[in-house]
C-alpha cells in the first residue's frame, strides 16, 4: 500500500503539471471557437499569436521529454538528482 501511495502520489504531481498545460490548449481552443462561431469579424493576429504561443509550448514540452529518452547514466545530474529523489522515496518506504 504504500508504495501503491507513492506511486499516485508521482502521477498526481505528473498529471498536476499536465492539466495546467492542457487547461491552456483547452480554453484557447475555446476561445477559437467562440470567435468563429459568434463572431463575424474575427481578430485573425490574436488568434494566430496565441496558436503560435500553444504550439511552442507543446512543442517544448515534447523536446524535453525527447531529451529525456535516453539511458539514465547519459542523464545530466540535475535530471539524475530528480529521479534520485523518487528513488530515495522508495528506499524510505523499504526501510519501513
Amino acid at each position: 500500500e504504500k508504495a501503491s501511495d507513492l506511486c499516485h502520489e508521482e502521477w498526481m504531481d505528473w498529471t498536476k503539471t499536465m492539466a495546467k498545460e492542457l487547461d491552456e490548449i483547452l480554453n484557447a481552443f475555446k476561445l477559437n471557437n467562440g470567435y468563429l462561431n459568434d463572431s463575424d469579424e474575427i481578430n485573425k493576429p490574436m488568434l494566430i499569436k496565441r496558436n503560435t504561443q500553444l504550439i511552442e509550448m507543446i512543442e517544448d514540452r515534447l523536446n524535453r521529454w525527447e531529451s529525456y529518452w535516453i539511458p539514465y547514466d547519459e542523464l545530466s545530474d540535475d535530471v539524475k538528482e530528480y529521479d534520485r529523489n523518487y528513488a530515495r522515496k522508495i528506499l524510505d518506504l523499504v526501510k519501513d
